[in-house]
């Protein structure tokens, strides 16, 4: 019988071990966080953390920054990145992203073609191309990234991977078909091509290989902790395992079972090694030895449509990623097992006590009650009395004693839920503030003025200890048996049995000492203004451990030993964890789960599970501690930025001066005219969401200002130098966990600077004193007048040979211009002469010959070889007049049409000569009849056409246009041309004679004409202009009065 009862208390015993080692066990919580921009562009392809711990998503045609509260989007345009058709983001080892764009085709899997790759700065929002990294895209094959690294493969075959912020070879590839190489175990190297997997060696020498038969090869999954395997994604969407021995396997094997990998959408193994696997409607996750760890049910009642590409990402705490395409699935492992009871209903606490293993007496501001732990519901609660303090709990009685804040103490009966008044107390003692348990089944009533031990069975009171003078309030007790250890609001006291009197411990200051423990020889002593004192047997401070301990918050309501034996301490701000030996130290707080951060006095209790229960100002939290291993945040490792800094209240010069400066120079510069400056201070550790608070202080700030994460402050800086401060906490300046001191110059205007005006003043005064020093010399100067008289002559002399150089270089350039003209002109008559010549000799010729339509194209030529030398004669002519000034003007009525007709018949030789197509368009109503001076217009019209003859290339365009308004006559000559442009053509127009350029057909010219033109339109008071044309042309524009 009794071996049967051992065997059933050991399988009872069995399952209960078994269960509550389940129910200990760490699950993920989980959020969603919806983008409604993803969603409305609906187009999601990647996405990455960058160093401050912001999630950077990838989309086609822009970037979305999620900073933990809200969605940005941040088009391509705007940074002025040009669209690379980006489609891989990657962190850069060195800081910032690196943005990859490229394309692919089906049947160029596996190949990035026109790969492009830029460097972007999340900070500055700026961006650099690949060069900058001493790369060129050009060279580029692939690049893509792995466990915190980024790697490449160039055109000439060589791989490289990114340590830090330098490039380093590894080895050339053995395949030229390998696109894609990542680490395997031991030095080895897993690669693949479009459609083949290697096992490559630590130099790249190919140890296997294997066919990929099924599907092409798109992507890679690292199999983190056993490296010697990896994942493949396939372009069907299908995902297959290479195994160690290099085959394509379906599933993952572990001892006792596996996982199919047929179904899988995507997969992703984290920092713990365990193993999540997307499937078409939910999530799943495994441990390392192939068990079910937790799924995610609430994933099937979103309205998801899965893409395998969807990434799933890790980010420094340890946090999973995954984007949905309508947002992120966001999963924390809560590592510790905390829960929180009242959150956030206004609670505050002044006592607890254990009734049994679900059930927790209470007193609060709001009232007293008890509290189920498993449930967190109400058993009983009473807002009567809120007046209540310290509790204690009698088991035997089945009763609570309260102190209170009056003369009198009260019991609780937990039977029937009544309160019972003792008010026949000796009145010398006054209040009653909690009942302290001592050694050897003593209990003592604590109060304001002193002690009183206390009888638990017959609720009698005993001997009274009242408080030396100066002391009040006690707020700790130890029965150390031969003395009592009693902390007050000014410091610690000594109470000994055998000399009954009261010694004070020096060591301690006189403040307010909140908690007393003896633990493991030594006494811990905390209080409420200098934090926690570690003293030996003999009272005196162990100092190591004092100066480890000096960071911890100063302020501490609670104390008690854990079952981990650590010493947790409940401060003004945040839970600490203390090694009573060696003084090293943990904080918690709201990152950690601690959602309220500020502790109460007299609420802090060992559960009979070893778990601890704290009352904080709004709520109770409850922990084991053995699972309190780390806290998630180290706020001194965190970076602190500007997101932005405004000047003037103008977003465009945030990165003018301000930005750049301090995050180069650790300084700001203003100028004068810059009044105002506009900061959004932010801070990061790499947790995303983190809530914090900035208060900011100037010497022209009163107090502190609060700022929150991401928010702006404007400040009016004075001329001169000043010092921002800026110090980053959960709650106050006092408390806070990082500052920071940013120098400030604001420039001031010259009038402004009484050092300037001061040195200005007295750099005047000593030039009055020079200038009358040099006056009192010249008057006494004994040859004054003769040296006056010396220099004037000297410098009439240096005037009139300066005068003379001038005149004599002006003649030099007119002489050379007249010799380069005379040769231009020798050279221009004896062209058409000799023409003439040897066509008239022809011309003989063939008329003896009897060959006259020969003869008549001789004679045509002929006649138009008269006709340039009377067109040059006459332009000599004209210029002639115009050198000597004798050209005059005389007005008579004529038809400027016929003119212009009569013009063009002089060149109709020409104009055939090269097919130009000719055009004459006239204004309606107009009849070309113009009072002018008809010479001077005959003159400019011959010109102005033969110019653009000359420069009309074969089977280009003249347009004449003639119009009338008023009495203004307009004329506009355009002819198309590739060979002037604004810059040769300036020269022709006007400003200097001799200046011309070949025309189309390599017709030279004196360079005269167009300068008449100008000096001659003088003359009838009319004006030129001429318009060079972008794509080639140029339009003369002549207006004349009639």
């Amino acid at each position: 019988m009794n071996k049967y009862l051992f065997f059933f208390l050991s399988i009872v015993s069995f399952f209960s071990s078994f269960a509550q080692n389940y129910n200990f066990k760490a699950l993920y919580s989980t959020q969603f966080i919806k983008d409604e921009i993803s969603i409305r562009l609906n187009n999601m392809l990647d996405f990455e953390f960058d160093e401050y711990g912001r999630a950077w998503i990838l989309l086609t045609n822009s970037l979305v920054l999620y900073d933990g509260n809200k969605y940005e989007s941040i088009p391509y345009s705007e940074l002025g990145i040009p669209d690379y058709s980006f489609k891989e983001i990657y962190k850069n080892p060195s800081g910032g992203l690196y943005l990859v764009g490229y394309k692919n085709f089906s049947f160029q899997q596996g190949l990035k073609i026109n790969l492009n790759v830029v460097i972007l700065n999340p900070l500055l929002r700026t961006w650099s191309p690949i060069k900058s990294e001493l790369l060129n895209n050009d060279n580029l094959i692939n690049f893509y990234g792995f466990d915190n690294h980024t790697a490449l493969i160039n055109k000439k075959g060589i791989f490289y991977i990114k340590n830090k912020d330098k490039w380093i070879e590894k080895f050339k590839i053995p395949n030229d078909r390998i696109t894609t190489i990542f680490p395997a175990n031991q030095g080895d190297w897993h690669a693949y091509s479009e459609d083949t997997y290697f096992k490559l060696g630590k130099n790249g020498i190919i140890i296997d290989s294997t066919r990929i038969k099924a599907s092409k090869i798109r992507d890679f999954i690292e199999f983190k902790g056993q490296n010697e395997k990896c994942f493949l994604q396939l372009e069907n969407d299908k995902i297959i395992l290479i195994n160690k021995d290099y085959k394509v396997k379906n599933k993952i094997s572990f001892p006792n079972n596996s996982i199919n990998l047929k179904l899988v959408n995507h997969l992703f193994v984290d920092k713990n090694l365990r193993l999540w696997i997307k499937y078409q409607n939910k999530v799943s996750v495994y441990n390392e030895i192939g068990e079910i760890f937790q799924d995610f049910p609430e994933i099937n009642n979103q309205d998801i449509f899965w893409i395998p590409r969807f990434p799933i990402k890790e980010d420094k705490l340890g946090k999973v990623w995954i984007h949905l395409g309508f947002g992120f699935f966001y999963n924390s492992l809560i590592e510790n097992d905390i829960k929180f009871y009242f959150k956030n209903e206004g609670y505050s606490f002044r006592g607890l006590q254990q009734i049994n293993d679900s059930i927790i007496y209470f007193n609060s501001y709001k009232g007293n009650g008890l509290l189920n732990l498993n449930t967190g519901l109400y058993t009983y609660f009473s807002t009567k009395n809120n007046y209540f303090l310290g509790a204690f709990f009698n088991e035997k009685k089945h009763c609570i004693y309260i102190g209170t804040n009056n003369s009198k103490y009260e019991i609780f009966n937990l039977d029937n839920f009544q309160v019972y008044k003792k008010n026949n107390i000796d009145n010398r003692f006054y209040h009653f503030v909690f009942l302290e348990r001592g050694l050897n089944n003593k209990y003592f009533w604590l109060g304001d003025f002193g002690f009183q031990s206390f009888d638990m069975a017959s609720d009698s009171l005993g001997t009274f200890f009242p408080l030396p003078s100066g002391h009040s309030s006690i707020s700790s007790f130890l029965d150390m048996d031969s003395f009592y250890l009693v902390g007050t609001d000014r410091g610690l006291l000594k109470y000994s049995l055998k000399n009954k009197g009261w010694l004070s411990v020096a060591v301690i200051p006189k403040i307010r000492v909140t908690n007393i423990k003896y633990f493991k020889n030594r006494f811990l002593i905390s209080t409420a203004a200098n934090g926690l004192f570690v003293l030996n047997n003999k009272f005196e401070t162990i100092g190591d451990i004092r100066k480890r301990l000096e960071p911890i918050n100063k302020v501490i309501f609670s104390m008690l030993i854990g079952s981990d034996e650590m010493i947790w301490l409940g401060t003004e701000k945040g839970l600490y964890k203390v090694n009573p030996l060696n003084g090293k130290y943990n904080k918690y707080g709201i990152s950690d789960g601690i959602f309220e951060e500020e502790f109460n006095w007299l609420s802090m209790l060992n559960l009979k599970n070893g778990e601890i229960l704290m009352g904080t100002i709004n709520g109770l939290v409850k922990f084991n501690p053995r699972k309190m291993i780390d806290s998630f945040s180290d706020f001194e490792k965190g970076n602190f930025y500007f997101s932005s800094i405004e000047i003037n209240n103008n977003s465009n010069t945030r990165n003018r001066n301000g930005l750049f400066e301090y995050l180069n120079k650790g300084k700001i510069t203003l100028n004068p005219n810059e009044y105002s400056l506009t900061l959004y201070p932010g801070f990061s550790n790499n947790l995303i969401g983190k809530s914090l608070l900035f208060f900011v202080k100037t010497p022209y700030l009163d107090d502190w200002q609060l700022v929150e994460n991401f928010n702006s402050i404007t400040l009016s800086p004075t001329a001169g130098k000043s010092n921002i401060q800026i110090r980053i906490s959960h709650d106050s300046p006092e408390y806070f966990l990082k500052e920071i001191n940013i120098p400030i110059y604001k420039l001031q205007y010259v009038l402004e600077n009484k050092t300037f005006l001061w040195f200005a003043f007295i750099l005047f005064l000593l030039m009055i004193g020079i200038i009358f020093f040099l006056r009192y010399r010249l008057l006494t100067g004994k040859n004054k007048e003769l040296e006056r008289k010396l220099a004037i002559r000297v410098n009439d002399l240096e005037l009139n040979e300066q005068s003379l150089i001038y005149k004599n270089n002006k003649l030099a350039i007119l002489n050379e211009e007249r010799r380069r003209f005379f040769d231009i002109l020798g050279h221009e008559v004896n062209t058409p002469l000799a023409g003439m010549k040897q066509l008239s000799h022809t011309f003989n010729y063939l008329l003896k010959r009897g060959e006259y339509e020969k003869a008549l194209k001789i004679a045509q030529s002929l006649e138009n070889s008269g006709t340039e030398i009377s067109h040059l004669v006459d332009n000599l002519l004209t210029w002639s007049n115009l050198e000597k000034n004798t050209q005059l003007s005389r007005n008579l009525s004529f038809n400027i049409i016929d003119k212009l007709n009569s013009t063009v018949d002089l060149f109709i030789f020409q104009i055939h000569r090269k097919n130009i197509k000719f055009q004459l368009s006239l204004s309606e109503g107009f009849d070309g009849e113009i009072n002018s001076d008809p010479n001077i217009i005959s003159f400019i019209l011959r010109n102005i056409l033969s110019n653009a003859i000359k420069y009309c290339p074969e089977h280009g365009d003249i347009i004449c246009t003639l119009n009338r308004e008023n009495d203004v006559i307009s004329l506009s000559v355009y002819n198309s041309s590739e060979v002037l442009s604004a810059d040769n053509f300036s020269k022709m127009i006007g400003f200097s004679a001799v200046s011309s350029i070949p025309g189309t057909f390599q017709e030279k010219g004196l360079g005269i004409g167009l300068y008449m033109v100008h000096q001659l339109i003088l003359i009838i008071k009319g004006t030129v202009n001429y318009d060079i044309l972008p794509n080639g042309g140029v339009t003369a524009i002549i207006n004349i009065k009639s």
